[in-house]
């Protein structure tokens, strides 16, 4: 069963809206009555995406941007804050993975990328979205972080690297910013079916999906509703108290 929320009165700002969870989220929370600013690299396919909003009736912001760049962080903020005045919910979800590998066979390149969107990007996206909450002393921030930033992952060391990075400033800024009346949590998710995970399996395609599948003790990969839906219970009043929480959506993987 599907749990009806109501973010009626909401601002709700989610990267990495164009595609996977971010995409999905966005409809979830224009579905439940939401204001959305959406932030994504690629304008063109976050405009397409968002097509479908119009059918909800929601108010929405589309905004490019590249989280790893400080000055594109700060104007998408600025054309926020002047948009909608203030920030209810942020969802940090915009990320990237790089080619499977042993870290010793890994690029510098693929490492400033890495690190610069799911670390960088996130805490940059975090400066600014509790600089605004801090105006009005409530306010709920969700970081997409990952089971890889808790455990490590053979083959992804430097996308492990950054997400438990992202749990160390979620947190942090749990401890900073409780007392202010601002939720910081982390939400982290095994691999769904999404645009990242086909990027990842690349011509192994779906033998690479039913491998890791199988290393599940549920034996199957969670589904992008089901993800979201964990995503809206962490940002809802209903879930008032957690703050500075690592949040497993993993089928058990972590359960050892």
């Amino acid at each position: 069963m599907t749990v009806k929320y109501d973010f009626s009165g909401k601002t709700v700002l989610i990267t990495g809206a164009a595609s996977g969870f971010g995409k999905a989220a966005a409809q979830a929370f224009a579905n439940s009555g939401a204001r959305l600013a959406l932030l994504d690299i690629n304008m063109q396919q976050l405009k397409d995406s968002s097509l479908v909003l119009d059918e909800t009736g929601a108010e929405y912001l589309l905004l490019r941007c590249d989280i790893s760049n400080p000055a594109e962080v700060n104007s998408a903020f600025n054309r926020l804050k002047e948009h909608y005045g203030s920030l209810d919910i942020a969802i940090n979800n915009a990320g990237v993975v790089h080619p499977l590998n042993r870290i010793a066979d890994l690029t510098e390149d693929e490492f400033d990328k890495t690190i610069n969107v799911n670390l960088k990007g996130t805490f940059l996206c975090m400066q600014q979205e509790l600089s605004i909450m801090l105006e009005t002393s409530t306010g709920t921030i969700l970081n997409t972080a990952s089971v890889s930033g808790l455990i490590g992952s053979p083959f992804l060391g430097l996308y492990a690297a950054a997400k438990h990075g992202v749990l160390g400033l979620t947190r942090s800024a749990a401890l900073e910013y409780g007392r202010k009346g601002i939720r910081v949590n982390a939400l982290c998710p095994t691999f769904a079916t999404t645009p990242m995970l086909d990027e990842i399996a690349g011509e192994k395609g779906q033998k690479f999906q039913q491998h890791l599948a199988s290393q599940v003790p549920m034996l199957r990969l969670a589904t992008t509703q089901e993800v979201v839906e964990a995503m809206q219970w962490l940002c809802s009043d209903n879930n008032s108290y957690m703050n500075g929480a690592a949040v497993t959506i993993d089928g058990g993987l972590t359960a050892a």
